[in-house]
């Protein structure tokens, strides 16, 4: 028994993006990879019939196993044994629960741990730069060889868009330079705060800033259109429009309770009695 294939690998660009695109919504795009084939039997004869047809994606090494779906093909002899199938959560087969509930997407991300070790995984996968994975494909309980590698297709690693997007719409996680243009509103949610760290140890060492709790409204605060000068200080018009002003305080008295003559004294009153303003001369001891 033996399978030809020569449009699996043509139709990997499609997977690889889909593993690439953020998850914004499950159903932006179909999670499924396309497959075909030929089913022969021993003497070279195409299959005709109920074929039962099992399919496994492990990781390169082949000792964790990450995705099992079996599928039932019926071909009839006009078929020549040719079929046409779709492999994953969307394609309508009946996955096993071997595949241990593992997003579609995170099979194919070569970040972080894909799968603890377990029943089905030997050891917890981590993928390395560059993994690949391995479909292994079994016919009636038949087990094909060899193996088809699924690698993405050469245009598939760097990506022109993802769901229409260009590089620039992104912000990079560690750019070296400044990120691009943010372009619309950014929304802290939950009273979490904005981190301004520095570069040895920015999770400990940061400025913080963050809502208070409890608001039941919204303001915007807008900046000054510079940094000031020395000794200015920061104040609102009242209407969330900062800018800077001389520090209060530096004027004088130049009335008291509408007195603005030269000269005023305090006249001499018992403790605890309230003080009065006069126009009389100052009293000097």
């Amino acid at each position: 028994m033996k399978a030809t294939s020569t449009i699996a690998r043509a139709t990997l660009a499609g997977l690889f993006l889909m593993a690439l695109t953020p998850m914004s919504s499950a159903t932006d795009l179909p999670q499924y990879l396309n497959f075909d084939g030929q089913l022969l039997d021993s003497s070279g004869n195409p299959i005709v019939g109920a074929t039962s047809v099992v399919f496994e994606i492990y990781n390169p090494a082949k000792d964790c196993l990450l995705y099992k779906e079996t599928q039932t093909i019926t071909l009839v002899a006009a078929d020549l044994g040719e079929f046409s199938t779709k492999i994953g959560p969307n394609a309508g087969g009946t996955a096993s629960p071997d595949d241990g509930d593992i997003s579609w997407y995170s099979l194919f991300q070569n970040s972080g741990q894909v799968r603890s070790s377990g029943t089905f995984c030997s050891t917890s996968y981590i993928p390395a730069a560059g993994d690949a994975r391995v479909l292994h494909v079994i016919v009636n309980g038949t087990a094909l060889s060899p193996d088809f590698v699924l690698a993405p297709a050469p245009m598939a690693s760097v990506a022109q868009t993802l769901q229409g997007k260009v590089p620039s719409d992104f912000l990079e996680a560690s750019p070296t330079s400044f990120i691009s243009t943010l372009k619309a509103d950014l929304q802290i949610d939950n009273n979490k705060k904005l981190m301004l760290g520095n570069a040895a140890s920015p999770s400990s060492q940061f400025v913080g800033l963050k809502a208070p709790g409890g608001l039941t409204g919204s303001y915007t605060l807008t900046l000054p259109m510079d940094d000031g000068i020395s000794g200015q200080i920061l104040t609102t018009d009242g209407n969330g429009v900062l800018s800077w002003i001389p520090p209060g305080g530096g004027g004088g008295i130049t009335s008291i309770n509408g007195d603005n003559t030269s000269s005023q004294s305090f006249a001499a009153v018992a403790s605890g009695t309230t003080l009065g303003w006069s126009n009389s001369p100052a009293h000097r001891p």
